[in-house]
């Protein structure tokens, strides 16, 4: 610039031409020495955002300069220039990890297209490096078009000003740099194509659309300015079909550059990117004739990004064709993100899974192994029951991925997974066996034990959520609807090896890895569960989950409640006896099993107090003791049940104590039409209320405070967190195949874990409903509600449930799919009565 040669301008330009062909083959080959290959993706991501940053800046910059003229825009330009490269050098020396160079004797011939046409040759016996160069030259293309047609666009089409064009410049290099980063999202650390040939039938789609926006935009008279197009309908879809080219481009070459740099040997992986450079050159240099010799013959831009269009669909298909899997697997994702919004989450445990990897997975669905085979890499195969490959649709969808059709009750058809697994496969495969219609763990057989023990493989968990309730399940095929807050997830745990003793031989070894296969199924059903929130915002989405209108409480006096009344309810209450006492503080509850019981102790925690649970049977003195622990200023009772109950000398003595004693049937008196609006406003939107009436909610704080008798007759309170609850009632369900079908009775009192977490927590935070009966004393009339409710689940001691066995009629028990026995072993002369009697 400074001795204003136009020729040495040029040997200059030839010079930077010659360093970038150095360059670029090194940088890209130096990312697989100095980082991991999951890692790959995020390096390209980041890369081809920073090039296409620096290009759109330094136009920009140039742009500038060369606005601002004389002196002052030629220094600035020139120095710029040197601070650049002098930074890049620096860079270089100081940040750039050392690494060897690769093995082998390379000769370098002076003939430079004799070397041209010997490497072109390496990568052309490659078929997967050769499409993968052919594709990225075609990148190249087409953003060599594009760009090449923005000044002839802005200028003699749209008739915009400078700023026009800097903007759709800038839009189109964003574009490419927001597709890099949106690809290392979309990806995950795999290095896959299979979004490329989505990413590329999309990119024609818009080529085509901008084509026909182009010849529909009116000529305009003047210079039209930035405001002015962008606020046009033209301007706007031009916009946007230039970023959305532009995206695709950039989820495109992403993954392309990071499938180059895996491929071939480390010693001539800088051979096969330096060609794939050269046949970048050679495209862009063959479009920009071409264009040009279009241009002459009189075929304007829109032509042009025409005919790109049509050229662009043909190499979609081309790659469709070659990549069958890879196009499917890349609509399927995006179908079936678009329908169900999946979440994989933990998808680190499967990057740093060994090379001997069995992923065993539940099956809620269909839905779940083409979930799986979209949202994983594509180095999965799966392990199929013979019976169900056979089937017509079963076959479409195994043509596009590596499968084992395996008769799961014979033990010798694993002989090929095991030698699969052995080879580096993950290989996932369902111990089940089938579909799951009850939502927790089935029958388990023996062959992933066996196929894991004999490979030597870690074991990789995958939990499905959600699935069950999709249209494709058996067990979502009992709901009426697909609940709004049901998520979709792929819960992706850390791989565990089976850790058998070595000394366990035949069949006891078998039994050992069954076992252990079993565990972890349950284990990562509760592992995939949250129990980090509060129980009220646990009722919340219950109510959501099983519908407003169904049933969740009914009791002695045969009211019914629903999910949605309950917390409507919650939140009418609760607010009245919130006022008695301060944020935090516990108070107290004296009531027996009943919906009023239910809706004081989610009320209380609606509005961030926290219940203690009164053994009322407890006696004076364990009582006061218990008052006095825990600091209790105030309980909440019953006119009712204190005359029922024949609890007048206890009231009396805990008022003696300066135990303030609030009735409900006084609070309910209280109850205005104001307080009926809010609690109806706060009904429709719970999750907004919740926020108000409890700003800050802590899984991790007290929920509520039990007393046990404790050892040698002490009393003891305890203090139960909202996640102890929560970890305990998930802890269940894994082993316990209870869902929304059930109906619990619980005659067990609310003041003891059992009676509260057991019988009440459990079911109705699940979405089952509850039966609440206030004595479990009562052995004839018990059988008969059980029998009478149709209720599927009871809870008891021992010694309860004996009595009731003894007094029932052998049809009592006829809907009850299971008793759950707590507090006291189950005697032998109990399990046989209710085997023997009811079949239990």
């Amino acid at each position: 610039f400074s001795i204003k040669s136009p020729c040495f301008l040029l040997f200059v330009l030839f010079l930077i031409g010659v360093q970038s062909a150095f360059f670029a083959p090194v940088k890209y080959s130096m990312l697989p020495q100095i980082l991991r290959r999951d890692q790959l993706i995020s390096a390209n991501a980041f890369m081809e955002a920073g090039r296409y940053l620096s290009i759109l800046l330094g136009t920009l910059l140039g742009g500038a300069f060369l606005a601002a003229g004389g002196r002052f825009g030629f220094g600035a330009a020139c120095l710029t220039i040197i601070l650049v490269a002098i930074a890049g050098y620096a860079f270089t020396f100081l940040f750039l990890p050392h690494t060897p160079h690769g093995k082998g004797n390379v000769k370098i011939h002076l003939n430079i297209f004799k070397s041209i046409w010997h490497n072109l040759n390496v990568v052309y016996r490659s078929k997967g490096a050769f499409l993968c160069v052919l594709a990225i030259a075609w990148f190249w293309l087409l953003g060599a078009v594009m760009l090449s047609q923005l000044p002839d666009l802005t200028s003699n089409i749209l008739h915009g000003s400078t700023k026009v064009f800097n903007y759709l410049l800038g839009l189109f290099v964003f574009g490419i740099g927001l597709g890099a980063i949106l690809c290392r999202k979309l990806l995950k650390g795999d290095v896959s194509v299979k979004y490329v040939p989505l990413s590329v039938l999309v990119m024609s789609l818009a080529m085509v659309d901008l084509a026909f926006a182009i010849l529909n935009v009116q000529t305009a008279l003047g210079v039209i300015s930035f405001k002015t197009f962008i606020s046009t309908f033209s301007g706007v879809r031009i916009s946007f079909d230039l970023f959305l080219i532009s995206l695709c481009g950039g989820i495109s070459i992403v993954p392309l550059n990071a499938l180059l740099q895996t491929m071939g040997s480390a010693h001539n992986r800088s051979r096969i990117i330096a060609t794939s450079n050269f046949l970048n050159a050679f495209f862009m240099v063959a479009a920009s004739v071409i264009s040009l010799i279009l241009l002459r013959i009189g075929a304007g831009t829109p032509v042009i990004i025409g005919l790109l269009a049509i050229s662009n669909v043909v190499v979609a298909l081309y790659i469709t064709k070659l990549l069958p899997d890879y196009a499917v697997r890349s609509i399927l994702f995006f179908v079936l993100k678009s329908l169900y919004n999946v979440k994989v989450k933990g998808f680190e445990n499967y990057q740093n899974a060994g090379k001997r990897t069995l992923i065993i997975a539940n099956n809620n669905s269909f839905l779940d192994p083409l979930l799986l085979a979209a949202m994983l890499p594509d180095d999965i195969a799966f392990v199929v029951d013979s019976t169900i490959a056979k089937r017509f649709w079963v076959r479409q969808f195994l043509k596009l991925v590596k499968h084992f059709p395996v008769d799961p009750t014979n033990p010798m058809a694993v002989k090929s997974v095991i030698d699969e697994i052995k080879q580096g496969r993950k290989v996932v495969v369902y111990p089940e066996g089938r579909i799951t219609t009850t939502g927790s763990v089935m029958k388990i057989y023996p062959g992933p034990a066996m196929i894991a023990d004999r490979s030597g493989a870690d074991i990789l968990p995958i939990f499905m959520q959600g699935t069950q309730y999709s249209r494709l399940s058996y067990f979502g095929r009992k709901l009426r609807h697909l609940p709004s807050n049901v998520q979709f997830a792929i819960n992706i745990l850390p791989a565990t090896p089976l850790n058998l003793a070595q000394n366990l031989k035949g069949k006891e070894r078998r039994a050992a890895a069954e076992n252990k296969v079993y565990d972890l199924m349950a284990y990562m059903k509760y592992r995939s569960s949250d129990i980090d929130v509060t129980l009220f915002r646990s009722l919340i989405e219950a109510s959501d989950f099983a519908g407003h209108s169904t049933r969740a409480l009914e009791d002695l006096e045969r009211k019914g409640v629903s999910f949605g009344t309950t917390v409507l309810g919650s939140f009418l209450l609760g607010g009245k006896l919130a006022a008695y006492g301060e944020y935090g503080e516990k108070m107290g509850v004296m009531l027996p099993n009943a919906n009023a019981c239910v809706l004081t102790i989610f009320g209380l925690m609606a509005y961030g107090r926290v219940p203690a649970m009164i053994n009322f049977s407890a006696g004076i003195k364990n009582i006061l003791s218990a008052c006095k622990a825990t600091g209790l200023k105030t309980i909440f009772c019953s006119r009712l049940f204190v005359a029922r109950g024949d609890l007048g000398p206890i009231v009396e003595a805990i008022e003696a104590a300066g135990v303030k004693i609030v009735y409900l049937e006084d609070v309910k008196k209280t109850i205005n039409l104001a307080d009926k609006l809010r609690a109806l406003v706060y009904g429709f939107f719970p999750y907004r209320a919740y926020k108000i009436t409890n700003p800050k909610p802590d899984a991790n704080s007290p929920a509520v405070v039990l007393f046990t008798s404790g050892s040698e007759g002490v009393p003891k309170g305890v203090v139960l967190s909202h996640r102890n609850i929560n970890a305990n009632r998930h802890q269940l369900s894994s082993i316990t195949d209870y869902g929304l079908q059930d109906k619990f009775f619980n005659a067990l009192p609310m003041f003891h874990s059992f009676g509260l977490v057991c019988g009440l927590f459990m079911p109705i935070l699940s979405g089952a409903g509850v039966f609440l009966y206030p004595s479990p004393l009562h052995y004839k009339i018990i059988p008969e509600l059980v029998y009478d409710r149709n209720a599927t689940a009871i809870f008891g001691t021992d010694t309860f449930l004996n009595a009731y066995a003894k007094s029932a009629h052998p049809y009592d028990f006829y809907s009850v799919r299971f008793a759950a026995v707590g507090a006291e072993k189950l005697k032998d002369e109990t399990f046989k009565i209710w085997s023997e009697k009811f079949g239990i």
